[in-house]
């Protein structure tokens, strides 16, 4: 048996059921060894989305995901992808080729492991044929106890070479072992829990807000059970969106992606508790500013990073929260008298107003349009940037889990192939996608991958004809926004070529066919809806363009 084959059985027995990649001379005898052995290939276009797919894939199912490219410019055309994905934290491993160490004047002998570590990734080397199965083991290990993205990195020189004495004499075992890993969740502390009832029966209008630390099993629910308790609305943060979907005290997201609606409640808040959220400056916005902030996590580390809190607990969010419910029913104390939320309102929400509601549209008006037509069920994976970040704000998603939004790096362009990713993670259901027209022309080469997979995805372009956050950093600060108002090929020839079903929005009713081709079983399809080159998000327009926020450096 050759190594590469060993490999390839090693990485089969770790759980990948599925393999990402861009084959080279680095990485294809192993591919081809997974594909033998029934791990399916799914072949990107270009690096960075092959380990954009893997990301997709492990949001999606909580499992670890699997790309692979080869030494070289292979491993650096996915360095933005590699750090999207150690910023979010996702557990994948990505398998590199190493030019031979014996090959000093190759093209592609590259500084792998130092360029690694600026992303956030972790590194393991294999070492050589004896240390197969232990480095293999410790990448995947790493993954899911670090909660980050490995670099698993493997010589050229090795993959050809005959392990059968190994196994024989027991040196590599024939399979990979399995291990468990699990751990123990964090009891709060009694005086903290004490100190946080007085403070939550002391307030007037408090607001549970709940960040993806609160996104495990049972955490939602005994959230909600809280915030009945004190008649308190439920928010989230951005990458919480979903927990609360079904909540009539639920008002979206808190900070710069809040609804004007949610922005009125928040703001008003006396009281923030804020669970498994790590209080980054796109949720800790001036909406809590005057608030008394209790900051609940299980990770010490994450208290106070970003924001100071009045009280901290460390615990685990389910239950923290089961034991300040007790704490407050112990002492008998009921919710404050205070007003019904107000309803939710389309019109006070639309920034339609200036032009009218006709082609090309404010990005709003197609955002609060979309909210009857959305399935309930489907998958909402966009790429990042201006035109797509009304539907953050304003489509309402069934879990976190279905919520797949690569912003930690700050690049668009990345979307296409986590979406591809988390759509064949969910055959049975829809995925949709929601992309700039900047956005697809960086990634437009996947649409290949669209066409050859047939996923049930829907690509949405909503097209301001160039980069849309662009135009507004510069009118907003009275540059010529030319250079930033790019031109693209037709796109319904472009769709067609790919073999996509093609639907032009030429009115705000045509947006019905998303819900159309998302009840069907057809295959991919794309719909293009203009949007106006001056139409800007509301989280464009009141933070991101005038400097309130200048990135996201990940969070909850």
């Amino acid at each position: 048996m050759l190594a590469c084959e060993l490999i390839a059985r090693y990485l089969r027995d770790a759980g990948v059921t599925v393999q990402f990649g861009l084959l080279g001379e680095g990485n294809i005898a192993v591919a081809t060894a997974l594909d033998e052995l029934g791990v399916r290939f799914v072949g990107a276009r270009r690096e960075d989305a092959a380990l954009g797919m893997a990301d997709g894939w492990s949001r999606r199912t909580g499992t670890v995901g699997l790309a692979s490219v080869t030494h070289g410019p292979g491993f650096t055309n996915a360095i933005t992808s590699l750090t999207e994905a150690a910023r979010h934290r996702t557990p994948l491993v990505l398998l590199t080729g190493l030019t031979a160490r014996s090959s000093l004047h190759n093209s592609q002998r590259f500084p792998h492991e130092q360029a690694t570590a600026l992303t956030g990734a972790g590194w393991r080397e294999i070492r050589g044929l004896p240390w197969l199965a232990e480095d293999i083991g410790a990448a995947f290990a790493g993954a899911v106890t670090e909660a980050r993205p490995y670099v698993l990195g493997l010589d050229a020189a090795l993959l050809y070479d005959v392990v059968d004495a190994l196994l024989l004499d027991g040196t590599l075992p024939e399979s990979l072992p399995r291990h468990t890993l699990a751990a123990r969740p964090v009891l709060p502390g009694d005086d903290a829990v004490r100190a946080a009832v007085d403070l939550l029966a002391a307030a007037r209008t408090p607001v549970v807000l709940a960040g993806r630390g609160a996104a495990g099993p049972g955490a939602a629910e005994a959230l909600q059970s809280l915030a009945a308790h004190l008649d308190a609305p439920l928010a989230t943060t951005l990458l919480g969106k979903g927990l609360f979907a079904k909540a009539d005290n639920h008002v979206g997201i808190c900070g710069g992606f809040a609804t004007a609606r949610g922005a009125d409640v928040i703001g008003a808040a006396d009281l923030v508790l804020a669970v498994g959220a790590s209080l980054n400056p796109w949720t800790a916005t001036e909406l809590l500013d005057g608030s008394t902030i209790v900051h609940v996590d299980a990770d010490p580390g994450a208290i106070g990073r970003w924001r100071r809190p009045d009280l901290a607990v460390v615990g685990d969010a389910q239950l923290t929260a089961e034991a300040l419910l007790a704490g407050l029913r112990e002492r008998g104390v009921a919710a404050a008298t205070r007003a019904p939320l107000p309803p939710f309102d389309p019109a006070a929400e639309s920034r339609s107003s200036a032009r009218g509601r006709g082609a090309p549209f404010e990005v709003s008006d197609v955002a609060l349009a979309l909210r009857e037509h959305f399935p309930a069920d489907a998958v909402f994976a966009s790429d990042t940037g201006q035109a797509t970040a009304d539907m953050v704000t304003y489509l309402e998603i069934a879990g976190p889990d279905r919520f797949i939004y690569p912003i930690h790096a700050g690049s668009i362009g990345l979307g296409l192939g986590t979406a591809i990713g988390a759509s064949l993670a969910s055959p049975d259901q829809w995925t949709v996608h929601f992309t700039g027209d900047g956005s697809l022309m960086m990634a437009l080469q996947e649409l290949a991958t669209v066409a050859e997979q047939r996923p049930r995805l829907l690509i949405v372009v909503l097209d301001d004809e160039g980069y849309g956050a662009e135009v507004q950093y510069t009118g907003g600060r009275g540059i010529p926004t030319r250079l930033a108002r790019v031109p693209h090929p037709d796109l319904g020839d472009l769709a067609r070529a790919f073999g996509l079903d093609y639907h032009p929005v030429a009115t705000l009713d045509d947006l019905a066919v998303v819900g159309t081709v998302t009840s069907g079983s057809g295959g991919p399809a794309l719909v293009h809806v203009p949007i106006h080159p001056e139409s800007a998000s509301r989280f464009f327009r009141d933070y991101s363009a005038v400097g309130k926020v200048a990135s996201w450096d990940g969070g909850e």
